[in-house]
């Protein structure tokens, strides 16, 4: 009998440590799924939380535009042309001003080190991005020369040009900075930007009649070319929120190797006078200072 109690107690307690680890099990299955799910889910967080940081595209600096206007003036070869004046005792045209109007797209930053070809540049001082913003411009370049001759006789040259063009700007002012980018105020204060390559398309007698007018002969000659111009600036500006002024240089290549000369208006002249070359080189040095507003 004790036997057989003995034996009953027994299978009692096997029974009762199967059923208690068939709960068990049950509920560490459960709770890994938990674990599993919630490990997804902070996978699918994080991973979002790492593309909203390692974007593929360009990092906007200032999410504005701007518009900008300016004034200065142009030094012109024009060798052949001004060696024509001379002979002829006409003034000869040097230099003219120049002005123009720009808008500039919102920036965005350049990764100069994939520019350059190198994979990494570790220093706090040499930011690895730097703003850059493709503005887009019309400019007018003034050419004339006026001569009286004996009181009586006046030569005037009008030669003006007008063209479009896009100027990439760099802002490398951070290349030369000791404090990290992300301690600046919105680029407040002094920059310096580069425009290391503009490229224009300009008409001669286009918008404004390029001619040569002289005093008691009708009509005038009319002149007119296209051509493509080459830029290259440099530009420190001062930055006060949104509103800027700064002045840079730099040079212009821009020659008209084919210019078409046409009397108008029952125009006759002389040989002399009205013997305009077929060749203008307006190529020269850039001076100019100019404002901007952001919006």
């Amino acid at each position: 009998m004790m036997t057989r109690n003995v034996t009953l107690t027994i299978l009692i307690i096997l029974t009762t440590l199967f059923l208690s680890n068939i709960v068990f099990s049950q509920e560490d299955s459960k709770n890994n799924e938990l674990s599993e799910k919630e490990k997804i889910k902070h996978n699918i967080e994080l991973s979002g939380e790492l593309k909203l940081i390692d974007k593929s595209g360009p990092e906007k600096v200032k999410d504005k535009w701007k518009i900008s206007g300016w004034v200065g003036y142009n030094s012109y070869k024009m060798g052949i042309f001004n060696k024509k004046l001379s002979g002829e005792g006409n003034k000869k045209i040097d230099n003219g001003l120049n002005m123009g109007l720009e808008v500039v797209p919102s920036s965005f930053k350049l990764n100069l080190a994939k520019l350059i070809g190198i994979s990494s540049i570790e220093s706090d001082s040499v930011p690895i991005k730097l703003p850059t913003s493709f503005p887009l411009g019309f400019e007018y370049l003034e050419a004339k020369s006026r001569t009286i001759h004996g009181g009586d006789i006046t030569v005037n040259w009008e030669l003006p040009v007008t063209g479009f063009y896009i100027s990439p700007e760099i802002d490398v002012s951070e290349l030369f900075e000791k404090q990290k980018e992300e301690k600046r105020k919105n680029d407040e204060g002094l920059r310096l930007k580069l425009r290391p390559l503009g490229v224009g398309y300009y008409r001669l007698g286009k918008l404004m009649d390029a001619k040569l007018t002289l005093t008691g002969e009708p009509g005038h000659l009319k002149a007119s070319s296209e051509a493509i111009g080459i830029s290259v600036l440099s530009k420190l500006e001062y930055r006060e929120d949104d509103f800027e002024i700064y002045v840079e240089g730099g040079y212009r290549w821009l020659e008209f190797t084919d210019v078409l000369r046409e009397p108008k208006g029952g125009f006759a002249g002389n040989a002399a006078a009205s013997a305009l070359p077929e060749t203008l080189d307006y190529s020269g040095f850039i001076i100019r200072g100019g404002i901007a507003w952001r919006y």
